[in-house]
Order: structure tokens, then C-alpha cells, then sequence
């Protein structure tokens, strides 16, 4: 590492350069280095760190060029990034000349990015500890370090001052100041152990963030949302005693933070002609803001976030009672920010929100406030239901609510939220909306017309604005009302709800019949309302919901006998069988019979069309009717598997149908889990235990994961204490994974995986598919691993790196090693084989061949 001095400006140029990014290839993730290599190199680089800046001190002494100096700083940089304090000492920073150089650089404007980046580096050697002490070593440095960047402050001031009179900004480069603002948060997040203390100390820090906060320029002003989210989370988390004085002190700079970032949310006049790209990026800022102001509510409670709220929003309530105009852009403003609060609602008895839910029933122009505000309703339902517990006087009633979300309803751009917010209405408010039904189900009908497009004379009458998404959330709505009803009036809101869709379907199966062509949306608003509306029944109304489906049951299998090909169209049908079951769990001890009809519904028409979707709902209905015991019932979900197996013959049918072999690997993984006793003494696991070992290396996630799963509750049967209903699981489940010629085709497949057959994201689940085996497997697995790992050729792995993951295979084996230090050893391997495409293939090749 010495400089090159023959070579003139060039050969200083290019070693500055190298010298810039030799610490950074430490932390290179795309490096076709060996593990071991790469751990030695980042080992000499930390040992090499004095040297380096020694070295670069040497470079320092004798540059005059401003952009000699630049590069110095930048290598410095990355040489105090990469070292972390481990070799180069405090004493060393704090004399070195590129420290002096950084500080004095922010003055400069050709010197300043660079100054920025290693004073970002220098920050975080003055890093307080958990107390918020800085030691003595570090208080020179701190010292120099807090000064440099504090002597930057009058920057922001300058711009905020300007933006106060409303005259042109200072003429200071964005770039500039994003780059103050980042040294202000850097500081404040490295002395957050010292922030969150609450000294006066931390006054003059916590003001400089405040004006970053305050800042005209929305990029710098986010710079600070990341310290305040910080600091709102540290003070929640400290100790009982000290919180409620450190809440104290910062409540009053969180009032102020709330203040000024508000309206950073506002649209400009001139939104509208921005493009797609822009609007996406402001509205990505949008959700910071609303975060950090999420994190100033946790601090200053719901009430306090209201009145700093609410002043802008009364006034614009006079102005609508007395017909003026106002500025709607400050409303939704306002609204939004009030909409992401939610998490820290103001207490019930708050009559000043009561009014500002009352004036956001109001603003439904334009299109972009009236979402708004729609939204604002739905995320306050639960308050609203709390208000009226408590007879809070002013606050809007739920009929009052729902009318005018119904209105809303006709336009378009704000249906979904209008429909939205109603589900969160009726979900919340459902003991005072028992009277709103029928309304509630004539909008539910209205819905189905509209989507299903039933005939051109009914338009005129159809809310406009109403889609397939729409459906759903009405549905719910409906169904909340409806589980909120005393029994006896329950079974009657159900049974018209399944009349009135049933006989809707019954009409358009006979046009199909007819010939009259039906689109698959117009099937699904029948079958859909009728999962939403079981999805969110409580078990109170087990039997009514059982009596509802159980009368809906017919017309689904007419549907789906008559159109047995097309999928979908069965996939919700199946989202029917599952919620049903779901809210009939105790249907049997009611005297209603679900899973034999249930079952024998989804083994007929899996037989008729191979969906996997059969194969889900009838897990499903293994995991709620787990404790039944029937042959009949046995004999259906054995044969559905077999079926499956004989599909899945081998990798190019596992790949032509993932989701059959995902499902039927969920199926059989509940029934191993939930009722071994419907597996009919095991038959079908040799045949499911071949799929899975195929589906391993079948490069489709769910395929992959299925049957990793499947096979790890398969291998932990083995080992699962007797039971007196399944005696046979644990020889069958042996004979399935580990006969010969079984075990080492499995852990063939799962080194074959982990060397790069499939993606790295399932490494994890390789992992603990590998312990589950080494331990059911025992020595006989350490045999099985060592004959592999002979085969992998030393491009990929040389002898001592298959040695080192074949002990620690051994040590998991006699269990000297816990699965997380096995997954060491697993993602060690598979780094040598994935390293380059040369070594996948050739350690692939030699496993597989």
C-alpha cells in the first residue's frame, strides 16, 4: 500500500481510488470469493486499517488540489466505515489531518458531499454508550464534531426564516441542505442514548431537528421522520419511572413537530398535471409523514393531537355553514393527517372530534376530499361505537353515517372507500345498525345487479360507481350486522340472504343452460356474498350459518357440475365450504351434519375438474372436524391423495401443477397433524413421500415449501409417541422416509437444493428440513451425507469445506449443535456452490446425474 510516486497524478489518482474501494469489497455480497477467503480478507482489511490512514495521511500532507482531497476523504471514509473502532483508535481519529480536513470541508462547497460522508463516519465513533455517557477518549473529537455540524444550523434557519415572510427561498442547493439535514439526523440518532435521557442539554439538538422538520422543502423535512420515529419509540420503551417525565419533556417539541409537518401532506394546485412517477413519490412521502406523525400521537395522546388539529378544520366548518368558499386542500390536509391517527383515537367524551366526523360527512367535493374523508370515517369506527356508549352529545349517528356513505356509493372514484368504510361501520357500530338491514340488504342487492350487468332497464337504478371489490366489503358489512342479531332473527336475515342470492343464481343457470352466455364475474357475485357473510359470523351462530349453507349447498354443486373445467369459478365456491366450516365448528353438537355432505361435495367435484382448491377446503375441513372418526370419511380423503399422487408422477407434472402439489401436501401435512386417523393405516404416505422428495427441487415456492413441510411432520411422526388410534404412523411414516434407498434420495435432493437447484429465500426451510432428518435418521444420515459430499467436484467445494460441513452434520446428529449453528454450516455450502454459475452447475451435475 505505498504510493506510487513515479507515476505522476495518475498513478495517485488510481491509487486513491483503489484505496477508496479495497475496504469496501469487505462487505461485497456479489463476490465470487470462498466463504473462508472472504472472512481472511476482511480480516486483513481491519488489521490493515492503521496502516491505511497512515497512509493516507501521508497523501494528505502533500495535496494541494481540492479534488486530491476529495478522494482522500473518501477513501477515509471507507476505511473508518469498514474498520468500526476495532484497530484504529480514538487518539488516531482525533489528530489525523483528514478529520480536521472533513470538518473544515463542510465550509467548502467543492469539499462538502465528501466532508458530509466521513463526518457521517466520524459521528458514530462519538457514539455515547447505553447510558448516554461519552467516554473521555471520545470528548475532544465529540466536541470538534458537534461544533462543525452546529456552525451548518443557520442554513436551515435562513430558508425557514424566508418561507415564514413568504418571499423567495434562499438561493442554497437542495443537495446542500439534504446534506445538513442528514448530519443533524445522523447526530441525533447516534446520541439517542443521550437524547431520550431528557436533559437540557439536548435542547439545542433537538431545536436544530425542529427546523429541519420545518423546512419548506418536503425532501429535506423527511430527513428528520426517521429520528422523531425513533425517539417516540425509545421513550415508550424506557423505564416506568423515568417515562412519564421524559414524555413531559418532549411533549411540548412534538406539539411543535406536529405543527409544522401536517401540511406536508398537502396536494399543490398544480397536483393533477404532475406525472404518474411524481404522484407516486409525493404520496410515498405522504406515508411518512403520517408515520412520524403516528409517532408524535403515541407521545402526545390522541386528545392533544386533536386541538392541534382541529383549529384549521373549525374554521372551515363556518365557512361551509355560512355558504363561503374555503380551501379544500388545507381539509384534506388536515383529514388525512387525522386519518392516519387513528392508532391514538382521542378519549370517547371528545366533542371537538365528534364535530370534525360530522364535518368530514360534509366534504364530499372534490373526488380527492371526499376519499379523504371517507376514509377517515372508516378508520374511526371503533370510536364512534364508543362514543355512542358513552352518550357522547354531538357525535354522528350510526343511520346518519350510513346514509350518506350509501350516497357516496355513486361516484366512481370514491366507491371503494365509501364501501370500505361502511364494512368498518357496521363491524364496529353492529348493535346499533339491527334496524338498517333490510336498507343493508336492498344496497347488497343493488350491488349483485350492478356487477352481474343483469339488464339495461334496471341502470337507471344501480349506484354507479359499484364494482366486484365493492361487493365484498358490503357483503362483510351485512354479515356484521347480521352476526350482531339475537338468534331467532339471525336464522331469518341468513335465509333471505341465501334466497335472494340463490334464487338470482338459479335464474342465470337456467340461461346458461339455454345457451346464453355467462361471464365468470357474474357467477362470482352470487357465490362471493355469501363466503363474506359466513367469514365474519362468530360461533354463536353455528347453527344458523350451518342451516344457510346447508341451503346453499345444492346450488353450488349445480354450478359447479355445470361447469366443471373452469377454476376459478371453484375457487370461490371453495371459499364458501371454508368459511362455512370455519363458523360451523360445533354444527354437531347442534344436530347439523356439515363435513359428511361437505366432504363428499369437494371428493366429486375434485374427481371432475383437479382443482387444487378441492384439496385446500378439505384441509380445511380436517383442521375444524378434526376429533370426527369415520371410515367413510377416511376413505374419501385417502382417495383424493392418492388421486394427487398419481398426478404428480414426477418433477415435469409437479411443475406443470404446483398448486395441486402445494394443496395436497397442506391436505396430508393436517391430516398427519390434526387426524392421522383419516389416512387409512397409511397407504397413501410411500406414495405422497416419493411427490415430496420430487417437489423438493421443482422450482416453484409453494410447490417447494408444501412439500418441505409435509416431509418434516412426516419424519417427526416417527418419532411421535404412541397413540392408541394410530398405531401404525410411526412404522408406516419410517418406512415412507427412510426404507432403503429413501433416506439417501432425500438428503440427496436437499444438498442438491441447497447447492442452487432452488432460490436461496428457502434455505431456511432446507435447513430445518435437514435437522428434522438428521435427527429421526441418526448416524445412518452422517453415512448418507459423507458419500454425497464425495461427489461435489473441488470447483465448487474442496475436501476440507466438505469435511467442515460434514462435522457439522455429525455434531447436529448427536445433537452437540443447535439448528441455527446447522444453518450456519447449510448457508456456508451453499455460498461455495452458488458463488458462480461455473460452480452451481458442476456441483448440480455431479449430485444429480
Amino acid at each position: 500500500m505505498q504510493a506510487n510516486a513515479a507515476g505522476g497524478d495518475s498513478a495517485k489518482h488510481a491509487t486513491l481510488e483503489f484505496l477508496k474501494i479495497l475496504p469496501q469489497e469487505a462487505f461485497n455480497p456479489s463476490s465470487c470469493l470462498r466463504p473462508a477467503r472472504r472472512r481472511d480478507f476482511y480480516k486483513e482489511v481491519i488489521m490493515s486499517g492503521v496502516e491505511a490512514v497512515h497512509v493516507l495521511a501521508r497523501y494528505c500532507a502533500a495535496s494541494s488540489s481540492a479534488r486530491e482531497v476529495e478522494k482522500l476523504l473518501e477513501a477515509y471514509a471507507s476505511w473508518l466505515k469498514v474498520n468500526q473502532g476495532l484497530t484504529i483508535d480514538m487518539a488516531l481519529i482525533s489528530e489525523h489531518p483528514l478529520t480536521e480536513a472533513a470538518l473544515q470541508g463542510l465550509q467548502e462547497d467543492s469539499l462538502f458531499d465528501a466532508a458530509v460522508a466521513c463526518t457521517v463516519e466520524l459521528i458514530w465513533y462519538c457514539k455515547p454508550d447505553e447510558d448516554g455517557r461519552i467516554l473521555e477518549e471520545q470528548r475532544s473529537l465529540t466536541t470538534r464534531v458537534i461544533a462543525a455540524i452546529v456552525s451548518l444550523r443557520p442554513l436551515l434557519k435562513t430558508g425557514n426564516a424566508r418561507a415564514a415572510e413568504q418571499e423567495e427561498p434562499a438561493e442554497i442547493d437542495e443537495e446542500v441542505l439534504k446534506g445538513v439535514a442528514s448530519l443533524f439526523a445522523e447526530l441525533g440518532e447516534t446520541f439517542m442514548p443521550l437524547v431520550v435521557t431528557g436533559t437540557p442539554e439536548v435542547t439545542p439538538l433537538l431545536e436544530a431537528l425542529i427546523d429541519i422538520a420545518a423546512h419548506p422543502n418536503n425532501n429535506v423535512c423527511a430527513m428528520s421522520f426517521q429520528f422523531w420515529q425513533i425517539l417516540s419509540e425509545e421513550v415508550l420503551d424506557a423505564q416506568p419511572r423515568s417515562q412519564q417525565s421524559q414524555i413531559k419533556f418532549f411533549q411540548p417539541i412534538f406539539s411543535r413537530l406536529v405543527q409544522y409537518i401536517c401540511f406536508c401532506v398537502k396536494e399543490p394546485d398544480d397536483f393533477e398535471s404532475w406525472r404518474p412517477d411524481q404522484k407516486s413519490e409525493f404520496k410515498f412521502g405522504c406515508e411518512s409523514v403520517a408515520e412520524t406523525l403516528r409517532a408524535a400521537g403515541m407521545i402526545l395522546g390522541g386528545d392533544t393531537i386533536i386541538s392541534l388539529l382541529a383549529s384549521p378544520l373549525q374554521e372551515i366548518a363556518v365557512a361551509i355553514e355560512r355558504g363561503e368558499s374555503y380551501d379544500w386542500r388545507n381539509a384534506e390536509a388536515i383529514m388525512y393527517c387525522i386519518r392516519w391517527m387513528a392508532d391514538c383515537s382521542p378519549s370517547a367524551t371528545n366533542t371537538t372530534f365528534a364535530s370534525i366526523l360530522n364535518l368530514a360527512l360534509l366534504l364530499d367535493v372534490p373526488d380527492s376530499m371526499a376519499h379523504t374523508s371517507t376514509m377517515v370515517i372508516g378508520s374511526y369506527a371503533d370510536w364512534i361505537a364508543l362514543a355512542l356508549e358513552s352518550n357522547l352529545s354531538g357525535a354522528p349517528q350510526p343511520a346518519y353515517i350510513m346514509e350518506k356513505l350509501s350516497e357516496r356509493l355513486n361516484n366512481q372514484h370514491i366507491a371503494g372507500a365509501a364501501s370500505l368504510a361502511i364494512r368498518h361501520i357496521c363491524k364496529s357500530c353492529r348493535s346499533h345498525l339491527g334496524t338498517f338491514l333490510d336498507a343493508l340488504l336492498h344496497l347488497l342487492q343493488q350491488t349483485v345487479c350492478f356487477v352481474d350487468c343483469k339488464g339495461p332497464e334496471q341502470k337507471e337504478s344501480k349506484p354507479l360507481g359499484l364494482n366486484a371489490s365493492n361487493l365484498l366489503h358490503i357483503s362483510e358489512a351485512v354479515g356484521f350486522v347480521i352476526a350482531g342479531l339475537p338468534p331467532d332473527a339471525q336464522e331469518v336475515a341468513l335465509r333471505r340472504l341465501a334466497d335472494m342470492l340463490l334464487g338470482q343464481l338459479n335464474v342465470r343457470l337456467e340461461e346458461a343452460r339455454s345457451g346464453k352466455a355467462v361471464s365468470p364475474r357474474q357467477w362470482f357475485c352470487y357465490i362471493d356474498p355469501l363466503s363474506a357473510v359466513f367469514s365474519v359470523q362468530s360461533s354463536r351462530g353455528t347453527p344458523c350459518v350451518s342451516a344457510a349453507y346447508m341451503q346453499a349447498l345444492p346450488g353450488i354443486d349445480a354450478l359447479l357440475t355445470s361447469l366443471p373445467g373452469d377454476e376459478l369459478i371453484a375457487e370461490h365456491a371453495c371459499r364458501v365450504v371454508k368459511y362455512a366450516a370455519k363458523a360451523s365448528a360445533r354444527a354437531a353438537d347442534f344436530g347439523v351434519d356439515i363435513l359428511h355432505p361437505s366432504l363428499e361435495f369437494l371428493h366429486r367435484h375434485y374427481h371432475l375438474g383437479r382443482h387444487a382448491c378441492y384439496l385446500y377446503a378439505t384441509s380445511e375441513l380436517v383442521k375444524t372436524f378434526s376429533k370426527t372418526k369415520s371410515s367413510t370419511l377416511a376413505a374419501l380423503v385417502s382417495e383424493m391423495l392418492q388421486t394427487s399422487c398419481e398426478l404428480l408422477s414426477d418433477a415435469e407434472a409437479v411443475a406443470t401443477y404446483p398448486d395441486v402439489a402445494d394443496d395436497t401436501f397442506s391436505l396430508a401435512g393436517r391430516c398427519l397433524a390434526y387426524a392421522p386417523q383419516l389416512l387409512e393405516q397409511g397407504k397413501v404416505l410411500p406414495s405422497l413421500a416419493e411427490a415430496a422428495r420430487v417437489a423438493i427441487l421443482v422450482n416453484h415456492k409453494d410447490a417447494n415449501i408444501g412439500s418441505i413441510l409435509f416431509l418434516q411432520r412426516l419424519l417427526k411422526a416417527i418419532t411421535r409417541p404412541s397413540d392408541p388410534d394410530v398405531p401404525w404412523l410411526s412404522s408406516v411414516a419410517r418406512e415412507a422416509c427412510l426404507s432403503p434407498g429413501n433416506g439417501e434420495v432425500l438428503i440427496l435432493r436437499i444438498f442438491a437444493a441447497i447447492a442452487g437447484a432452488i432460490p436461496e429465500d428457502r434455505l431456511e426451510d432446507l435447513g430445518d428440513l435437514l435437522h428434522t432428518l438428521l435427527l429421526v435418521a441418526g448416524q445412518e444420515a452422517v453415512g448418507w451425507a459423507s458419500t454425497i459430499l464425495e461427489k461435489v467436484p473441488s470447483i465448487a467445494a474442496n475436501k476440507d469445506e466438505c469435511k467442515q460441513f460434514a462435522s457439522c452434520i455429525s455434531a447436529a446428529v448427536s445433537q452437540a449443535i443447535r439448528v441455527e449453528q446447522l444453518m450456519i454450516g447449510v448457508w456456508e455450502f451453499a455460498i461455495l456452490c452458488r458463488r458462480s454459475s461455473r460452480s452451481r452447475d458442476a456441483v448440480l451435475s455431479a449430485l444429480l446425474s
